[in-house]
């Protein structure tokens, strides 16, 4: 391969662009990825929900003979009447004053469900929304889907000092130039910068890593703001320091701490949180390692908009068993279970949130050129948008890497994943809330004191292939 003019091969291109000074190793970098992403602002399955405003003209309907009528005005002979109907209660004297009234059901219940009416009242069945065609109902457009194409180019640089198997220190940052095609939208550039050290002593080894990040992106899940570009600062840091007791046992001790910061104006919580553990492990083979451990975090949220409440800051507790290590001669991973409870001090009454725990990462190479990786995780967490929400979260992931060729330039990809939020029971003060119908797709549209209590699901799944021609250059 002849470049530059003056006939360099391929390794010399890679040497130009691969610096080496005593132990330190000097990387640039520059990706390049296209991906296309049939749901840009995580619009939810369904695109429309049917509700009725009880404010919404109403009929008196008469149940005859397993069904109902009505008139669809004076004068006019009744006609059978398909909807949805509701049991209303007024007062003698002043007809225009709500006493009581039913559920909202549909015509196919028969017959009807009674309230009670107590003297000096009337009540009457009144069907919902009339309109061209017979009855129907108001349709609330939510988010549309929306696909685009999002070209990515990154360049960046990765230094290091040590030997890849024992003690080192790398630093790694990436610039992100991102740019939805069809629709238009650049988000601000991005920063990614990640870390880690590994050192090792006698019997004490310390592993390190921090990474930070500069984001600007459509948020989903329980954060999701819609069409909204949120900018915000991520970053984690761990560190675990374990000492060798012996031969076959060891102690070690945990620390994490990770914030998420959303620009201000944004009207969503930013949370941060420390944790710390202590465990101990035991090897019973040369290949794996029992272990347990405990742990203790707060969780802290400041608001980013003046109409968000103030949020009292939560602990954690709880404690895993599990095995590490290899299990066969291609399967290696870790596995832990346990418990895990969080808690509002500061809120009066029982405000504790238990769940079942648990961590699963395996990865098994059936053959050299191939790995298929499965990870688990059940952990509790708290809602970014209500204050003192606790919620389950359970996030499962599937992936398959295929290197293609002897010089292993090409890699195919195909990942699966789900994410499930459980949201505890937490009510609000009076606000408007569209309620399901029990045996229908529509909701009502009403005002009440509110329970943010739900489940909130994201599905995602990808393929993909990259091409490394050299070191320091892959396309996607």
């Amino acid at each position: 391969m002849s470049l530059l003019g003056g006939g360099m091969d391929a390794y010399e291109i890679d040497k130009l662009f691969s610096y080496s000074i005593g132990d330190l190793r000097i990387r640039p970098q520059f990706d390049i990825s296209f991906v296309f992403n049939d749901n840009i602002f995580f619009a939810p399955s369904k695109a429309q929900i049917p509700y009725i405003e009880l404010g919404n003209p109403a009929f008196i309907v008469f149940p005859r003979n397993g069904g109902y009528i009505y008139s669809p005005s004076d004068g006019l002979p009744v006609v059978p009447y398909q909807g949805f109907i509701q049991q209303q209660v007024f007062t003698a004297t002043a007809p225009s004053r709500l006493v009581t009234a039913s559920p909202i059901f549909t015509s196919a219940l028969y017959p009807p469900p009674t309230v009670p009416v107590p003297a000096g009242t009337f009540d009457f069945l009144a069907g919902f929304a009339p309109g061209p065609g017979g009855f129907r109902t108001n349709v609330l457009t939510l988010q549309p889907r929306v696909a685009d194409v999002i070209g990515t180019v990154s360049p960046g640089i990765k230094l290091q000092y040590g030997a890849d198997e024992f003690n080192f220190v790398d630093l790694e940052y990436n610039n992100d130039n991102t740019r939805y095609l069809d629709q238009g939208i650049a988000p601000a550039p991005m920063h990614r910068i990640r870390s880690k050290l590994q050192f090792e002593h006698s019997r004490l080894r310390l592993e390190a890593s921090q990474n930070v990040a500069y984001l600007s992106s459509f948020l989903g899940g329980g954060s999701n703001l819609g069409r909204r570009l949120v900018d915000r600062w991520n970053a984690d840091t761990n560190a675990k320091l374990t000492y060798d007791s012996s031969a076959k046992t060891d102690v070690y001790t945990t620390a994490q701490y990770s914030f998420t910061d959303y620009v201000s104006a944004t009207p969503l919580y930013s949370p941060n949180t420390w944790r710390g553990g202590l465990g101990a492990s035991y090897k019973p083979t040369e290949r794996l390692f029992v272990f347990m451990e405990g742990h203790y975090a707060q969780t802290a949220q400041s608001a980013n908009s003046p109409s968000l409440e103030g949020a009292p800051y939560s602990q954690v507790y709880g404690g895993y068993v599990g095995v590490r290590g290899k299990f066969t001669e291609r399967i290696e991973g870790s596995i832990r279970g346990g418990y895990e409870v969080r808690e509002f001090p500061n809120v009066p009454g029982d405000s504790s949130f238990a769940i079942p725990a648990a961590d699963i990462a395996v990865t098994y190479m059936p053959r050299d050129s191939t790995m298929v990786s499965l990870t688990y995780s059940r952990k509790s967490d708290v809602a970014t948008q209500v204050a003192r929400q606790a919620f389950s979260t359970d996030s499962i992931r599937f992936g398959v890497r295929q290197t293609i060729g002897a010089s292993a330039k090409w890699l195919a990809s195909l990942d699966v994943g789900y994410n499930l939020g459980d949201f505890g029971s937490f009510t609000t003060p009076l606000l408007t809330v569209l309620e399901p119908i029990p045996g229908s797709d529509v909701r009502i549209l009403t005002r009440r004191t509110a329970d943010y209590k739900r489940t909130e699901s994201v599905l995602t799944y990808s393929a993909g292939i990259a091409y490394s021609p050299r070191r320091w250059l892959r396309a996607s």
